[in-house]
């Protein structure tokens, strides 16, 4: 369930964008350090395709014809990935990215 905002973007009705950082693990970045960005983003999906904009190395690793390949920690709370994507941000949100994990 997405987070209620109280701003809007213009007369869109959308979610404000705001600042928000996004901490992308070295299981995502290797052989590359951990990478932490800022963004600007009004929801999940907008920070993690900032992400991708600002870091296109990693957008393969992120992204698979538009659905995302990471688990999404939205301050330490885990976000069903049906609707992480459209979950709202507020300025100083932290979001984590977690690499897909198999096994049995």
């Amino acid at each position: 369930m997405s987070r209620t905002r109280h701003e809007t973007r213009g007369d869109t009705g959308g979610p404000a964008a705001a600042t928000v950082t996004v901490s992308l693990p070295a299981a995502l970045t290797s052989p590359e350090a951990p990478l932490e960005l800022s963004v600007e983003a009004g929801t999940v999906g907008e920070a993690l395709r900032a992400v991708a904009a600002q870091a296109p190395r990693f957008a393969q690793r992120l992204f698979y014809k538009g659905r995302p390949l990471v688990t999404v920690v939205l301050n330490g709370r885990h976000l069903p990935p049906s609707s992480a994507l459209a979950t709202e941000t507020s300025a100083g949100d932290r979001i984590q990215l977690m690499p897909p994990v198999a096994g049995g």
